[in-house]
């Protein structure tokens, strides 16, 4: 019995345009089952059709093409037709790479109507021509888009997908405009009124804002930042790096945006302290977790760290904090360090001792010379001497080790492992620690 012909159809439509075009996956799938029937029924065959809807051929990356990948790779497929060599790929680079990877798993690939041997020098040649066109047509139509969406943005268009927070996006004819929503804008402009006066920071922001539950939605650090940096808030268009002023109508006067980020500019520190206690301290008074906040004012080359209740305001200073931690980081966390460090260490050292017994027993039985042994004995001999001296040393690490001399990343561990919450007296300054169970 003859050996049937595993086939995969792949059929790929990237926009509407092409489905108009003839490109259509139902198309492509009745011409692969029909070519199919004709050049490979002789034999048998066990055809599966794979359809790709919406994927650009710029990439591979695509979720039912990688399902072609997977077969081509397990040896579950003979041949791949497709209706054109673009279907498949529009880069030459990857197109040379798929043959390369088809042709090391013996997989033939069918191109219905290009005719090409891609198992000879020439017909790889010929292919190569062919997708290198497809990848020149390709980025021409992307450079001809990329001119229009300038060309109309010149014109005082909004060509981005996605209006600002702020805005809603109105199409009159081809022409398509920015309009300002009234509630969300006040939103906006109250952000950036309350950095501009010092009011609040852009984190303190973010916190209160999704507290506040404000506009009904969460409110990230990061999202206050973008609100922040976006010069269409002042009615400057930015595409592509240029910049397109007064087509859009503004929320902010382009003074108030400067100053919100002049302010924002003289708190970068803040935003890249890392607060070591965050979402573990609470105010006493106030049962509410308390937030990161530093000041400079006591020296400007210094800064200090505290963390502030939103509801009281009250602040409580870090360091007294980082204090008390300590002394009970000293009776625990020291002990787990040289635990794990001790663990290690005699791992190694039984298995050096090993080796020597091992050496020993085959001097014994006459499988080890002398020489041989001796030599062997001295450098395992010395590699259990330094295990010893690497236990010594790690008890002394451990023993001088604070909570604020080791990682940031340790000191999360530790307070993620022990600690379930600190409150602490903004008055007496005095803290609690609640220690997980």
């Amino acid at each position: 019995m003859e050996k049937i012909t595993r086939i995969i159809g792949y059929a790929r439509e990237s926009t509407q345009r092409q489905a108009e075009n003839g490109f259509n996956l139902d198309d492509q799938e009745r011409r692969i089952r029909n070519y199919v029937d004709i050049y490979y029924s002789k034999d048998g065959y066990d055809l599966t059709i794979i359809r790709e809807e919406g994927a650009s051929a710029k990439s591979i990356n695509r979720p039912e093409f990688a399902k072609v990948i997977e077969r081509i790779k397990s040896h579950t497929v003979d041949v791949v037709v497709i209706y054109t060599y673009d279907r498949f790929t529009r880069r030459l680079k990857d197109f040379i790479a798929l043959l390369e990877l088809m042709d090391k798993n013996h997989v033939t690939l069918d191109s219905i109507m290009e005719k090409f041997d891609t198992s000879t020098a020439m017909g790889r040649f010929s292919a190569h021509q062919v997708v290198a066109m497809a990848e020149w047509e390709e980025d021409t139509i992307g450079e001809r888009t990329i001119r229009g969406l300038e060309e109309s943005a010149r014109q005082g268009n909004f060509c981005k997908n996605k209006a600002p927070l702020g805005y809603i996006k109105v199409h009159d004819g081809k022409a398509k405009k920015l309009q300002i929503d009234p509630e969300k804008a006040d939103v906006v402009r109250n952000l950036f009124e309350q950095i501009a006066n010092h009011d609040e920071t852009p984190f303190s922001m973010a916190n209160k804002m999704s507290q506040e539950h404000v506009l009904g939605m969460q409110w990230s650090n990061s999202y206050v930042y973008k609100i922040m940096k976006n010069k269409e808030y002042y009615g400057t268009f930015v595409f592509r790096k240029k910049e397109y002023p007064d087509s859009i109508p503004p929320i902010v006067s382009k003074e108030l945006w400067l100053k919100a980020n002049h302010m924002h500019s003289d708190t970068r520190r803040y935003t890249r302290h890392q607060y070591i206690f965050k979402g573990y301290v609470k105010c006493n008074k106030c049962k509410d977790y308390m937030t990161g906040t530093f000041t400079s004012k006591k020296h400007p080359n210094r800064t200090y760290i505290y963390y502030r209740c939103k509801i009281c305001g009250k602040v409580f200073s870090e360091k007294i904090i980082l204090k008390d931690v300590d002394k009970d980081f000293s009776k625990i966390y020291r002990n787990d360090l040289f635990t794990i460090e001790l663990k290690k260490l005699q791992q190694k050292y039984t298995y050096v001792n090993r080796i020597i017994d091992h050496l020993s027993y085959d001097q014994m039985i006459g499988n080890l010379k002398e020489n041989y042994y001796k030599e062997l004995t001295e450098q395992y001999a010395d590699k259990a001497s330094n295990i010893i001296k690497e236990l010594n040393m790690a008890y002394v690490k451990a023993r001088e080790t604070t909570f604020e001399g080791v990682k940031y990343s340790a000191k999360r561990e530790f307070l993620g492992k022990y600690i379930d919450k600190i409150i602490v007296d903004p008055i007496s300054k005095a803290t609690t620690i609640k220690w997980l169970k």
